[in-house]
């Protein structure tokens, strides 16, 4: 065991006081707790590390929340962390393989599930030459269970998809999905090593044949070897299960890597409080949090364990610091009223019940009425109310009252003139986990702090862990933004195999306050990336799988006899303008349902060539008013009022714990809006 030496430095943030009672927007205090100056603790799968922390004693009741930072020691060559190297091992099955189960030849691949709403799968391409068409195949492999259960439509099973030779269409190309599937469920249960069979004819023109094992909706475990077929009596065997070389044709995997989901036991004083996996993004440092239970005062002991399994694989984990968050957690918690409102005009207030069935009182008083006078909220979490200011209000108070207490804070600024409609926005989203509770002390931390006044959903895997669609959450966060107002669009994402089903459609999120969907960079995918490399089954498949009017543009792979190209095929073009019509193209084919687009090249009028009704310039990176003029530029050629900057600070405004970096944010959103732009976004704001 690993026990802490710390030095423990307290920062309190206050929040301002509502007249002489009690605070209006939520008590914050951090105590930090920073490890010796080695740097950081580095558990080893099955160590346990061990610390003192002091919980205050405050006169109203407090939520605790502690927060580790740190991550997983990365094993070569992906120990430098970081997006690139995490999306690199993203697609291995090395975690998930099996290859000392007893009295077995073979290695297996071991597919762990808890009713997940997202697909583990694994896939391999028997390519045309390998296969004996116009025969009936039969294919079979071993497996055994344990615990394996299907829920609702879920199931484990067998895929064999069959791509048909098509004129135009080269052998590899897996774009437009297979012509047919033959699909065997493997039986759930418990049982020992069994042989699932099944009988596939091969059609005389097929093209290639891709196998794919895996499903979602399943709970349990499986052990699976690799298939063989048997054609006119004589056996192929496909590859065993082997870590991934690139070198040969592999299997890839599908949400198969545990690299970034250490398993965690915290125990205060001896009893465990939470067991569990915890996401670790893809940050060169990464954070999680997890909620304390109630305790009282005083001085408490945190075990963190760091659990060791065989399969899927452990790996070392470094702590580099450890905080505490202690937040009021009062029945009703006044979270956000706006800095300033305009006469004539409607506000929201955000705040939270954190007791289901409280009574609040809201006082009206000439010129500022709310839109409910009291309610029950039978609910906890965010709720919403809002308020009508008239040129007749005289005083500046809101008053609401709950259980015999009451929450008083005056307005700030009352404003005589219109509003000029420019929308700030921060797409950190992207780190935020897709439910109720992370997302709202994020949008909590986001309204208290004045990030903006609009809102960019951006949904990720590889920083928030989310994967699959939650409609229930977009229901509710969709329905929370018109209720404050607040404009918010959808940065369409898509970066990983376990990405592909990660955006919401347009349906769940739509009302009148929402913007659109909007991709990015796709002029970085046609026109200055550097060419992706492609990695054969894996690029192919991917190029299938990633959604159409993301960053990653879906577009077919291009096949020449110079190479194999991601995105753009650099030889295919005789002239510029066979350049501009080829890069319209490409825009419009993958753009989807996107109508939004933001990027830093000057290019914006091929945009709305493309069928894009609104574009943005991605700004830090080159001279802002040659681009800012050809986006001004754009807008008024194609009839466009609306036009934005995405500010990418996270890439150009370093050093960040410097005061010059506050300077140079200043300064983005400062140029954005001389330059006229009525949507700014930050992006890692």
């Amino acid at each position: 065991m690993n026990t802490l030496k710390c030095t423990i430095i307290s920062i309190l943030a206050l929040s301002y006081a509502c007249s002489n009672q009690h605070d209006a927007l939520k008590q914050t205090t951090y105590k930090t707790v920073y490890v010796d100056s080695t740097g950081g603790c580095i558990l080893q799968p099955g160590d346990s590390f061990r610390f003192d922390m002091h919980f205050r004693e405050k006169n109203y009741p407090v939520r605790r929340i502690l927060r580790i930072s740190g991550g997983t020691v990365m094993p070569s060559p992906f120990h430098r962390r970081g997006e690139e190297l995490f999306r690199q091992f993203q697609y291995h099955i090395d975690d998930c393989i099996d290859t000392i189960h007893p009295g077995r030849k073979r290695n297996a691949l071991v597919f762990e599930g808890e009713n997940d709403s997202f697909d583990r799968s694994c896939w391999y391409r028997l390519r045309k030459a390998a296969i004996q068409k116009g025969r009936m195949a039969e294919i079979s492999f071993e497996c055994k269970a344990s615990h394996l259960v299907y829920h609702g439509d879920g199931n484990l099973s067998l895929e064999v998809q069959i791509y048909l030779s098509k004129s135009g269409r080269h052998p590899d190309d897996l774009f437009d999905g297979p012509d047919s599937v033959v699909k065997t469920i493997i039986e759930p249960g418990n049982y020992d090593w069994k042989t699932t069979q099944t009988r596939v004819f091969i059609p005389p023109h097929t093209a290639c044949l891709v196998f794919r094992i895996g499903g979602k909706g399943f709970s349990g475990s499986c052990y699976v070897e690799s298939p063989q077929i048997t054609w006119n009596g004589k056996m192929q065997r496909l590859p065993e299960f082997n870590r991934y070389d690139e070198a040969h044709e592999s299997w890839i995997g599908e949400n198969l890597s545990s690299k970034e989901w250490p398993v965690f036991i915290f125990r205060m004083d001896g009893k465990i409080f939470f067991e569990g996996k915890i996401f670790d993004r893809a940050s060169d440092i990464a954070d999680f949090e997890i909620d304390l239970p109630d305790a009282h005062p005083g001085k408490h002991t945190i075990d963190i364990i760091l659990v060791r399994r065989a399969i899927p694989l452990s790996y070392p984990y470094q702590i580099r610091d450890i905080g505490l968050l202690e937040q009021s957690n009062r029945e009703m918690e006044l979270v956000h009223v706006p800095e300033y409102v305009f006469y004539d005009s409607s506000f929201a207030v955000l705040f939270e019940i954190n007791k289901a069935h409280t009574r609040v009182a809201f006082d009206e008083k000439k010129g500022l009425v709310p839109s409910v006078k009291e309610h029950v909220y039978e609910e906890t979490g965010l709720h919403v109310v809002r308020y009508h200011v008239s040129d007749q209000c005289r005083e500046h108070t809101l008053i609401m009252s709950y259980n015999g207490k009451k929450v008083s804070v005056p307005l700030k600024q009352i404003l005589v003139k219109e509003n000029d409609n420019v929308m700030l926005s921060c797409s950190d989203d992207i780190y935020i986990a897709r439910n109720r509770k992370v997302f709202s002390g994020y949008l909590q931390w986001y309204l208290q702090e004045g990030i903006g006044n609009a809102y960019v959903f951006r949904p990720s895997y590889q920083w928030s862990g989310s994967r699959g669609v939650d409609t229930s959450f977009y229901r509710w966060a969709a329905g929370l933004m018109k209720e404050l107002n607040m404009h918010y669009s959808l940065m369409v994402e898509g970066r990983s195999m376990a990405e592909k089903d990660i955006n919401p459609p347009d349906g769940i999120i739509r009302s009148s306050f929402y913007m659109g969907r909007q991709a990015h960079e796709n002029d970085g995918a046609f026109y200055y990336w550097g060419h992706f490399r492609y990695i054969g089954l894996f690029t192919d498949l991917f190029a299938q799988l990633r959604p159409y009017g993301g960053i990653f543009a879906r577009t077919r792979v291009k096949y020449t006899d110079k190479g194999n190209f991601v995105y753009q095929n650099p030889y295919a073009c005789k002239d510029m303008a066979d350049g501009a019509s080829t890069f319209v193209n490409n825009l419009r084919e993958a753009r989807g349902q996107s109508t939004r687009h933001t990027g830093p090249t000057t290019l914006f009028r091929y945009f709305f060539q493309a069928g894009y009704e609104w574009t943005g310039a991605e700004q830090m990176y080159g001279p802002e008013e040659i681009i800012m003029a050809a986006l001004r530029g754009a807008c008024r050629a194609y009839g466009k009022k609306d036009y934005g900057t995405h500010l990418a600070t996270q890439w150009s405004s370093g050093p960040y714990d410097d005061s010059s970096h506050a300077e140079r944010l200043f300064l983005s959103l400062a140029i954005s809006y001389i330059h006229g732009a009525t949507h700014i976004n930050t992006e890692d704001g």
